[in-house]
């Protein structure tokens, strides 16, 4: 199984669990980071980019939000994209 989790940064213990647990369960699992999405807003679609690559879209995604870091206008934007994204 493909499975994205996107959080703030990798030096947070909970993302890094989740990761280590995935691996260990044999899936496919990636931490993505919130200040690398871009969001690409056409006539009647909208694409998520991921370090300037369209967003694959993957079997189970985990949104993890930690602490006022991630507060503010730009991370609801990226997170409501992303939602209705995927």
């Amino acid at each position: 199984m493909k499975i994205f989790v996107f959080s703030k940064g990798t030096e947070i213990y909970a993302p890094q669990r989740i990761l280590e647990e995935g691996k260990r369960k044999g899936h496919e699992i990636n931490n993505l980071f919130y200040k690398d999405l871009s969001i690409k807003i056409g006539p009647g679609n909208v694409d998520v980019l991921y370090q300037g690559r369209k967003l694959e879209i993957p079997d189970a995604v985990v949104l993890r939000v930690s602490g006022m870091g991630l507060a503010g206008p730009l991370f609801v934007y990226q997170r409501v994209a992303l939602i209705d994204y995927l």
